[in-house]
């Protein structure tokens, strides 16, 4: 016997098994007595006018045995509105994640004090003084990105500083370093202006962390988040440098490589920055493609390199000493940078080199259309994710729920 049944929602028609819609009886399509009113008989279907693209989520948490996904182009009240009228109940409306970015529940203290500490400092859209201690930190990360930028400008000396007298200073020739004692002082006050303003940012940075480390409801979970990773990069590194204060005590190559690390501080955007939470959503989401993608890159370097480097073989001013010496060229060729530093000297060795390149724009034209589907996916849930956790989610929640249990207790009452 044929158990399919025919839904129109506002025009659009859906077909589905009555055994998939009994599934969950108590909810409207569920339930025979119900369903019946939205009967009709001449045209042999059941019609609701209701939202279409909401009701493919609905029909689809009966065909998924319990998985509620948000549409993309729907808004979240409008959803809540539509899972209300067909009574899917409160379990539910509790299941949407997929379709949603991470961490739309928030966890908060338990103390109310240390809760709108925590507030304050992690959450800018609670209030407005939220909301300026974020632009502060926004500010003190920007100045100090330039602080660090502008002081390696070779005008202000600071690079040979601690080299001017040390390099020049021999014997009897005091005199001829009278000079280079004064740019010693000169450059050695600047550096010291610049140390004092990165001091002021770091000990920003620092405050800002220990105070939402003391506040955090979870401070095992907030010491692993890695946005709270970023933040720990970012400030170790200048500290570690003041206690270091005497270059002798380490090697340069460690020095250098504290330097670098605190580039991380422009990390630190990301914490305020929706459409940078988007893009790392979006790689974390495509590692698969991007792994894919890796993979086809690294097997056109090495079969390129190789090809290149024989086809060059023997000729009298091939560029190309070995297989990873023709590495780099592979590189710059698949990602159709060239650089022009290396070429191909022989016909066939051209030959290899316009393949490479076509075949590194197929490599990486082949993720694209999943990463944008799924950057488009999540920048889509952002303003959602923005407005759920504060007042939307929940008010759509708490109404949901209150209005169910209303009808519940009608129905046990009648």
């Amino acid at each position: 016997m044929d158990d399919r049944v025919r839904i129109n929602v506002s025009g659009t028609t859906f077909e589905t098994r009555l055994s998939t819609l009994t599934r969950f009886p108590r909810t409207l399509l569920g339930s025979h007595s119900k369903r019946q009113k939205h009967y009709n008989d001449t045209l042999q279907e059941f019609y609701f006018n209701r939202h279409r693209l909401a009701f493919e989520s609905i029909l689809f948490y009966y065909q998924s045995n319990g998985r509620l996904i948000l549409p993309d182009e729907v808004p979240f009240r409008v959803f809540t509105e539509e899972v209300e009228f067909f009574e899917l109940g409160e379990d539910a409306l509790n299941s949407i994640s997929q379709g949603m970015l991470p961490n739309t529940i928030r966890k908060e203290p338990d103390r109310v004090v240390m809760r709108k500490i925590w507030n304050l400092f992690e959450h800018p859209d609670t209030s407005m003084l939220a909301r300026a201690i974020a632009l502060f930190s926004v500010f003190m990360i920007i100045a100090s990105v330039l602080v660090s930028s502008v002081e390696t400008l070779p005008q202000w000396g600071i690079r040979d500083c601690g080299k001017s007298c040390r390099n020049q200073t021999s014997g009897d020739l005091l005199k001829d370093c009278n000079s280079t004692f004064e740019k010693y002082e000169k450059c050695s006050k600047t550096k010291e202006i610049f140390m004092f303003l990165e001091t002021i940012c770091y000990s920003w940075f620092l405050f800002e962390y220990v105070i939402r480390f003391a506040t955090a409801p979870d401070r095992s979970k907030f010491v692993i988040s890695p946005l709270n990773l970023v933040d720990l990069l970012a400030i170790c590194p200048f500290f570690i440098l003041l206690l270091i204060r005497s270059e002798r005590v380490v090697s340069l190559a460690v020095l250098r490589i504290i330097r670098v690390l605190r580039v991380f501080r422009v990390l630190k955007l990301s914490r305020y920055s929706g459409g940078l939470r988007v893009l790392c959503y979006t790689l974390r989401s495509s590692l698969k493609e991007l792994e894919m993608a890796m993979l086809f890159v690294c097997m056109i370097v090495v079969l390129s390199s190789s090809a290149v480097y024989y086809t060059d073989l023997g000729h009298p001013k091939s560029q190309f000493s070995s297989i990873p010496d023709a590495f780099w060229w592979c590189a710059t060729t698949v990602t159709t940078v060239g650089y022009g530093d290396q070429i191909p000297v022989t016909a066939s060795g051209r030959f290899v080199g316009c393949i490479c390149a076509v075949l590194g724009v197929l490599a990486f034209s082949l993720p694209v259309m999943a990463f944008a589907t799924n950057f488009n996916a999540y920048l889509k849930c952002e303003p959602v994710r923005k407005l759920d956790p504060a007042r939307e989610r929940t008010e759509s929640i708490n109404r949901y729920r209150k209005s169910f249990r209303v009808s519940q207790v009608r129905k046990s009452s009648g």
